[in-house]
């Protein structure tokens, strides 16, 4: 905000820093420029706690003392904002990650460090129940969190200092999840058993061959339609 007052040249109505010379016709317009530009700025449920501020220093100063980064009811509304937090079917999912991020940021500069250990189960209420079976993919984890299965036993700990994946499987019931996940991402089941992909042009050493089926977190089976590398 203080960037586009400047830009305008009027964040002077807010740090008084006038010249000698100038009207007080001048400051006065100044004032309204500076005050209506803020207004417009604000959404309605801010405005309804500033509006009996009359002029552009005022207005802001409140808005300084109820969003300042280390105020206390800074805060609690960008907690409120983050616990609140859904997708915009409108934007992409970068664009929502974007904002998803951004949030945490503001949170973290109010003093919360521990912020992260909310994110995870936030982003995933975030998601719509449209996409359920995504929803309970993730439950699971990306392949970044498990850099390579071991086969035997299954139940045992997925992870392993190898960054290398011996096998990938190619699953059938994959609809929801190319709607909103890019091309880039990987989803394993929950017991971390088999890492699984919607495209199969990603993978080497490719074979069709009906291997049975994969239960999901979600109590679905998916079929295997191959395996590739």
């Amino acid at each position: 905000m203080k960037g586009i007052l400047i830009q305008q040249r009027v964040f002077k109505a807010i740090d008084g820093k006038y010249p000698k010379n100038i009207s007080e016709e001048k400051q006065l317009e100044n004032d309204e420029f500076a005050y209506s530009s803020i207004i417009l700025n604000l959404s309605d449920s801010v405005i309804r706690k500033v509006g009996n501020h009359n002029s552009a220093k005022e207005l802001w100063d409140k808005l300084d003392e109820l969003y300042t980064e280390s105020s206390l009811p800074s805060k609690l509304f960008l907690l409120e904002k983050f616990f609140r937090y859904k997708l915009d079917a409108s934007k992409t999912i970068d664009d929502n990650i974007d904002d998803f991020t951004k949030l945490i940021q503001d949170i973290k500069l109010t003093g919360d460090k521990n912020i992260d250990d909310y994110s995870p189960i936030v982003l995933l209420n975030a998601i719509p129940e449209t996409y359920g079976d995504v929803k309970s993919a993730i439950k699971g984890h990306f392949i970044r969190d498990c850099k390579k299965p071991r086969k035997d036993p299954p139940r045992e700990s997925a992870n392993n200092s190898d960054d290398t994946v011996d096998e990938v499987y190619m699953l059938s019931d994959v609809n929801a999840v190319k709607s909103v996940l890019n091309k880039h991402e990987w989803l394993i089941d929950s017991g971390c058993t088999v890492h699984m992909t919607p495209y199969r042009d990603i993978l080497s050493n490719y074979k069709s061959e009906n291997l049975g089926s994969v239960s999901m977190a979600n109590e679905k089976r998916c079929d295997v339609l191959g395996v590739g590398d």
